[in-house]
This record gives C-alpha cells, structure tokens and sequence, in this order.
C-alpha cells in the first residue's frame, strides 16, 4: 500500500505566531495604552476582522501600499468584495474636534504613551494645507519631479505622488531639493488649524512607529455626517520591539507530584489558584525532568508531593533561584504563600 508522506503546515504568508512571551510583550504594550488613553476620557471601540473593500479604498487611498500591496480580498457568496482588516495598528479618534486645544490635548496622549513605554523617539509635526494647497503642491512636485522620473524608484515612477513616503535612499536624495510644502499654503490655509499631521519616530531606524493627525472629509466621505476629526494610530509590532518594558513575570508555583499523590497535588494546587496564585503543573515520569520544566517556564518555586509526604501530612518546596528547600504541613501551603508573595 502506498503511503503519503506527511507535510507541514505552516502559517499563511504575511502571518506568524505568537508564543507566549511575544504575545504577553504585546498585550503588556496594549494595556499600557489602554490605560494612558483611558485617563484622557476614551473608551475602546472594535470593529469587524472584515469589512467591505470600499471601506478601505475610500479611506486609505488605491495608491497607498496597504490597499496595492498589503489587503487580502476575496468576494462573498453575493459577489461582493470583502477584505480582511489589513493592518493591526492601535489608535484613538477624536470625532467633532473644533479647535487647536484638541489637537494639543490628542498629541500629549500620544506623547505620554510613548513617555509610558520609556521609549526614545522624536516629534515631527507638519500641516498637510487646505485642498487648494494641496491641489497646488501637487502640481508644483509634479513640475519637479517630470525630468528626474528616470532616475525615481520602480515603485515611485509608478506612483509619483507616493514618493514622500518612499524608503528608497535614492528617491530620499532627490527629495532634498523638492519644493516645500510650506511654501504652497494658501493664506487661508497659514491660519486655521484644522490640517496638523505629526508622528512619532524612532531616530535608529528613521522609522514611524505612532502617527496621526486631522481629517475634516473622511467621516462624510463614509456616509456619516460632516465633521472635523482628529486621531492616531501606533503600530504594536513596531512599539513592542522597541520597548524597553517588558511584563513583570508572575511568580509561579510548579506542582509536582510523585508516585501515587496526583489527586492530593490536584486539589493542593485547586487551592493554591483559588486564592491567586500561577500554579503550573507538571508531571513526568522522572524527578529531574520534572524540575528542569520547572525551570523552563519560569517557575520560582516548585512544590513535590509524594507519598512520603502523604503518609506525615507535609510538603516539600523548593526555592528553584535558591537551590533551597523546606518542609511545610500541607494544610499551610496556601497561607505560606499568600504571606510570602503579599
């Protein structure tokens, strides 16, 4: 009988895994906004995993990459187009905003989450102009960039207007004689507040790891109401490889039992969780591996129950940083520990 040979199963492109100190960096990164965000009024908001293509391509623009290179989209059982979220950034949104002391108050949330994460980067903070100074800056850049368009990127003689966001060093040389922005603002444009853009870099890598800004048509855009906006969003990934903080590991407890004390360790260890405690279980056929488990998911202290132990009414437990340890009656375990670890 033929066999098949078994294959792999590996995660889709543009995917991985999170294993659990990943995850637990990430979520400690998360609940750091969370928490800044709450204390300046937000409440969290969640939306669908997916959404109709529009959405995206009315929001972020047919050119940016995230719509021509980055969304995963496929039509539903009616033929319309669905895409799967395409990014997993963190962000708040101020709907309504009307006046400068918004846009202040949103960058100093910004601020004190990056200040919270003890990170090192650096504001860069702008004005996008009113649709006429966009309209006329674009056709300035435009008129600069026609007789270098031979020597722009692949991907920025594409998309010409998307330089300003290219990471080709090339394309950065030629933008260093590029017509300003500033210099295109209507007058208009020079006194309302309404078009503020910033973002938060880290200065190693030239990247943006927050950025933000206001919107005045987006909302309307979307069928809802006309509305001045402002908002940011942080890009977890980004904010997790670069934070120095790191969650404070729990202490935990290792169960160990021994021979025939599995349903002794069971209701010991019960106990032990039910008043807060981590308590890991491990069982293996020898000792030693069991306490090498023990070291490898962190655990500070382990607790072996054997029958030796069930016959006297007591526990041995081990400080596994000290390479110490002790005897204690079974029926203080939990008490020892709530003092201990108070």
């Amino acid at each position: 009988m033929a066999t098949k040979k078994a294959t792999g199963v590996a995660a889709v492109r543009g995917t991985r895994d999170l294993w659990a100190k990943d995850l637990a960096a990430q979520q400690h990164v998360v609940s750091i906004m969370q928490s800044t965000c709450s204390r300046y009024g937000y409440s969290p908001v969640q939306t669908p995993m997916i959404e109709s293509t529009d959405l995206y391509m009315r929001s972020l623009g047919t050119t940016s990459d995230i719509v021509s290179k980055e969304m995963y989209t496929f039509p539903d059982n009616s033929n319309n187009s669905l895409t799967l979220r395409p990014e997993g950034t963190a962000g708040i949104e101020y709907l309504g905003s009307n006046g400068p002391h918004i846009d202040i108050d949103v960058l100093a949330m910004a601020n004190d989450v990056v200040n919270a994460l003890g990170l090192d980067l650096t504001l860069h903070i702008n004005t996008l102009g009113c649709v006429d100074s966009r309209k006329a800056y674009r056709s300035t850049l435009t008129a600069f960039l026609d007789p270098l368009k031979h020597e722009l990127s692949a991907d920025s003689q594409q998309r010409v207007l998307r330089i300003l966001d290219s990471k080709d060093s090339r394309d950065k040389e030629l933008l260093q004689d590029a017509p300003r922005l500033l210099d295109s603002l209507t007058k208009g444009a020079r006194t309302v507040h309404c078009h503020t853009v910033f973002e938060f870099v880290d200065s190693s890598s030239g990247l943006a790891c927050l950025a933000g800004g206001c919107y005045d048509h987006l909302v309307e855009a979307l069928g809802g109401p006309a509305m001045s906006c402002v908002g940011w969003a942080a890009g977890v990934d980004r904010l997790t490889a670069l934070g120095p903080v790191r969650p404070p590991p729990p202490t935990q407890i290792a169960m160990i039992p021994v021979g025939n004390a599995g349903v002794s360790a069971i209701q010991l260890a019960a106990a032990l969780r039910q008043a807060g405690h981590f308590v890991h279980w491990i069982e293996f056929p020898q000792l030693k591996k069991q306490l090498k488990l023990a070291d490898q998911f962190g655990c500070t202290y382990a607790i072996l129950l054997g029958q030796d132990e069930l016959d006297q009414g007591y526990v041995t437990l081990k400080d596994l940083g000290g390479r110490t340890q002790q005897t204690l009656p079974a029926e203080n375990v939990v008490a020892y520990f709530d003092q201990l670890l108070a």
